[in-house]
């Protein structure tokens, strides 16, 4: 896979170095020495991957890292550092997924591409996922809502953790606010009989839910 890369680094001999090894391999390469800038790269031309070199001096590369993962959170960063492992983890950050340690070697850098690439396919799926997960979610709220029973999920101590909204055809009660609740009170509010049938009711119905799984 040809991936879009940006470098981006003071080091004129690093990108020149990594320039080479990188459009060789047919990937589109632009690069940027000026972290003022880097805003206005990422969002003209957007990248898959975004090399980050620690050693900048007009801007600490964690201030460049955290733009980055604000403005792009789908390219996959890496750290061009001249650490070596394990010294290398003082530079960890979140948003930071491949570190490539100078000296640099063709090998290196087609490695480190390699792992960006499969990282970002990964990261691609799970968004991809989430975003199956949470349509169902909302498909399936939405099929609970429009039903006229009330419908409840409890914990263990009887108290909400989820309710439909039938819940405000019957009550004065709101779903937004009925989490952590007891049915009691949520559709009896106020009330402070001991002989109250709500809550026995409601403790038999869940039994028998309970059963019916």
């Amino acid at each position: 896979m040809n991936a879009k890369i940006l470098l981006i680094s003071q080091d004129l001999d690093l990108t020149a170095t990594m320039s080479k090894v990188l459009t060789g391999d047919g990937h589109d390469v632009s690069t940027c020495s000026k972290p003022n800038q880097v805003i206005s790269f990422i969002r003209e031309k957007g990248f898959d991957i975004v090399f980050i070199d620690v050693h900048m001096r007009d801007a600490p590369y964690e201030k460049i890292v955290e733009v980055i993962t604000r403005v792009a959170a789908e390219s996959v960063l890496v750290l061009v550092t001249s650490y070596a492992f394990p010294d290398v983890a003082k530079h960890d950050r979140p948003g930071v997924g491949v570190y490539l340690v100078q000296p640099l070697s063709e090998e290196k850098i087609r490695n480190s591409v390699s792992r960006a690439l499969h990282q970002a396919s990964l990261s691609l799926e799970s968004r991809r996922l989430l975003s199956i997960v949470t349509e169902a979610k909302k498909q399936w709220e939405a099929t609970v809502d429009a039903l006229s029973q009330i419908i409840a999920i409890v914990d263990e101590a009887g108290r909400i953790i989820r309710i439909n909204r039938a819940l405000e055809t019957w009550s004065s009660g709101s779903v937004e606010t009925s989490k952590g609740r007891s049915p009691h009170e949520l559709l009896h509010p106020g009330c402070e009989s001991a002989e109250c049938v709500v809550p026995a009711r409601w403790d038999e119905l869940s039994r028998l839910s309970f059963d019916a799984s």
